[in-house]
């Protein structure tokens, strides 16, 4: 009986024992996918850091390109201005042109007619008395 008892002890400690190093076995598969995820949670956070620094250099880069073509918009803007007020004085300087064609030629004129003047000064009182006897 005694045998019996003790085989009986035996048996549950050797299953015992293989339940232990199956609980061990399992402990270790466990703890190895443990370390699998948490590598994988660190790599993960890692590169969404990564890509958040990314993200905040590309808003930053969108930001700097909006305030420069505000700029430039803002100097096109200024010089079409400039332009349509070169183009009107342009446009001013052709009319002013003309004009001072005109007053040199009148200018001209006048000057001949003085110098006749000067050189006879009875032609002027004998070309209105023509023109009066007409």
């Amino acid at each position: 009986m005694n045998a019996d008892i003790g085989e009986s002890a035996l048996r549950e400690h050797t299953r015992l024992a293989e339940d232990l190093k199956m609980v061990q076995r399992e402990l270790r598969d466990k703890d190895a996918k443990l370390e699998l995820l948490v590598r994988r949670y660190e790599h993960l956070e890692v590169t969404a850091s990564d890509e958040r620094q990314i993200q905040l250099q590309t808003i930053n880069q969108l930001d700097e390109a909006r305030q420069k073509i505000r700029e430039m918009r803002r100097a096109m803007q200024e010089l079409q201005m400039d332009k349509r007020e070169l183009v009107a004085r342009g446009d001013r300087v052709s009319d002013l042109e003309a004009e001072v064609v005109s007053l040199r030629k009148e200018v001209s004129e006048l000057e001949e007619r003085n110098v006749e003047l000067c050189e006879n000064p009875f032609v002027n009182d004998a070309a209105e008395r023509q023109v009066a006897s007409c």
